[in-house]
């Protein structure tokens, strides 16, 4: 409990970034945040299941079924194929046609650290 007091900003409350930091998605220095390696993992498995062709990657017709099924399993109106596409696209930072696991978590990452910066700024 000491980690999480020295933690707090004076108003008692954690901060954004430093909620990253202690879920390991917020880099510290130069290393990669310990939180990455293990999101990566749990990517990959997602993307293993989902990779029908075993290229390693998932094309926009492997995603697309997989937003399918999910819509049917959890009785959700399934996305339409444009909004689908806008997801794909935004993950497929290379634009290769594929989506793995590394641009996920980039992606993941990426949203967060921006959205702490924001925070941050809207706090000064």
């Amino acid at each position: 409990m000491a980690f999480a007091q020295e933690k707090m900003t004076e108003s008692g409350e954690w901060s954004l970034v430093e909620v990253g930091e202690y879920a390991g998605l917020v880099q510290k220095d130069d290393e990669e945040p310990e939180g990455v390696a293990e999101l990566r993992g749990y990517v990959q498995e997602i993307i293993s299941q989902t990779d029908a062709n075993g290229s390693g990657g998932i094309d926009f017709d492997e995603f697309y079924d997989a937003a399918q099924a999910e819509a049917e399993a959890f009785g959700e109106e399934m996305p339409s194929e444009e909004e689908l596409r806008g997801v794909f696209d935004f993950l497929d930072h290379d634009g290769d046609g594929e989506v793995t696991a590394n641009e996920v978590v980039n992606a993941i990452v990426e949203e967060f650290a921006e959205g702490a910066a924001f925070l941050q700024k809207l706090r000064r």
